[in-house]
């Protein structure tokens, strides 16, 4: 078996699911419980790959140390591992900060450690499968607020002749959507003695390539918890291949138990209400697919405009009992694997034609209307006739650029035919805008 080590962060074990909307309370709970069990997933993945160890980069609690039966059921995992020999190392984030208020529920287990605040610690971790070692570094945030550069203390670490993997919580590059805590740069990451960064604090899994065989990663949160666009992706942890004395490329494995999927349906002006049900189903069953049997909590909008938009409404109306029985209502359930629809709307504005458009009168009438009127066909045959000469001729008309001579063109007016194509496809493009924006409307 290949020598490995699993890299994840930012548990959240204590956290609640977000925003279930229209789920019921059974849903809500069950969904939840089966949530909590990401944690048992990424166990179980640890053991299955025979890791020789697991680094934990931060924020493993969402509320600082976290509930006594978050505690125990963490304390668990821990134990497991340690019956396999498999280490685990530990540093903390802005969640669950070493303050000195952080009290445990009791003594971890001994395949524990946990780095400290300050300054790096060092512990060198034999490799299960094989007779070589990793070194594992790694620094816990002191505060919730931590505003230094600690990327910069693992500078004065001395190489090494084994890998070397940092464990840190940072932000990276100062990415906007997550606190500005222990902030660094690559150039930072690069400098440092250090083959693999196992970053935690970003929920969007990234991996940067440093050099051969050296990398930073984040390998996001365990869990998705929300509908925020970084929640909603597979969650998992990295498995980090250790051959011949150098990092291999990290593998992503999924751990979490519950998707969150947000989708945008397109609902076209001429749509029949069953043609847009059937465009519902279809997406409701790519979400479960995407799944791979975990539950689904899905995010319906349905986008566009029709002629109908109250209709459209309706059906994620579930004040209208009709409606709910339109998208499945149970059997909805079903198809996303024993998820549900949380949360749905329609964003779909009025659609008029032309000739409604016009029948109507006012200004909208007005300019449409100028389309068909000879000053402005005029000004558009001046703008065809300023397009630059680089534009070849094969896209002026339907033939090929030139004749069997080479000659560009011909004697029986085929440029001039191309010309009043391009004209009649830019009036008609014209048309399209003016009539897509001027026969919007929120309806």
């Amino acid at each position: 078996m290949t020598d490995c080590f699993i890299h994840a962060s930012d548990l959240h074990l204590d956290a609640p699911l977000g925003r279930l909307g229209r789920l019921g309370e059974e849903v809500r709970g069950r969904l939840a419980a089966e949530a909590g069990e990401a944690w048992s997933s990424l166990v179980e993945l640890t053991i299955a790959k025979g890791a020789s160890f697991l680094v934990l980069a931060g924020d493993i609690f969402h509320d600082g140390v976290g509930n006594v039966a978050t505690q125990v059921k963490f304390h668990e995992g821990l134990r497991s591992l340690g019956a396999k020999n498999i280490k685990v190392l530990i540093c903390h984030g802005n969640h669950d900060p070493l303050t000195a208020d952080f009290n445990r529920i009791g003594d971890l287990p001994d395949n524990v450690e946990v780095f400290p605040a300050g300054s790096p610690k060092i512990y060198d971790v034999d490799l299960l499968n094989s007779t070589g070692t990793v070194s594992v570094s790694g620094l816990s945030f002191g505060q919730k607020h931590e505003k230094a550069n600690l990327a910069k203390q693992f500078l004065q670490l001395e190489p090494a002749c084994r890998p070397h993997v940092a464990v840190l919580h940072a932000n990276l590059g100062g990415d906007k959507d997550h606190g500005p805590y222990a902030p660094c740069t690559i150039t930072d990451l690069v400098a440092a003695p250090v083959d693999y960064w196992a970053l935690g604090h970003i929920h969007l899994r990234q991996l940067r390539v440093l050099a051969p065989n050296r990398y930073a990663a984040y390998c996001g949160n365990l869990q998705g918890r929300n509908f925020k666009d970084a929640e909603c992706h597979p969650k998992g942890a990295y498995v980090v291949p250790v051959e011949d004395g150098q990092i291999g490329e990290p593998a992503f494995v999924a751990c979490d138990r519950v998707r969150f999927v947000q989708d945008d349906v397109l609902v076209e002006p001429d749509d029949d209400i069953e043609a847009v049900i059937d465009r519902i189903n279809a997406a409701a069953q790519s979400a479960a697919t995407g799944a791979e049997g975990r539950p689904v909590v899905w995010s319906l909008t349905l986008v566009g405009q029709h002629r109908d938009p109250s209709a459209i409404r309706r059906l994620v109306d579930f004040d209208d009992q009709n409606s709910h029985d339109a998208l499945g209502g149970g059997d909805l359930a079903e198809v996303l694997n024993g998820g549900g629809l949380a949360l749905a709307e329609s964003v779909v504005t009025l659609h008029r034609s032309r000739e409604e458009l016009i029948a109507e009168g006012g200004v909208r009438a007005i300019v449409l209307r100028a389309l068909d009127d000879d000053v402005v066909r005029s000004t558009l045959e001046r703008l065809i006739d300023d397009l630059p000469a680089s534009i070849p001729l094969k896209a002026l008309t339907d033939g090929e650029e030139g004749s069997a001579d080479g000659e560009e063109g011909s004697a029986d007016g085929e440029e001039g035919s191309g010309i009043n194509d391009l004209l009649e496809q830019v009036a008609i493009l014209a048309e399209d805008l003016l009539v897509a924006r001027l026969g919007e409307s929120s309806g």
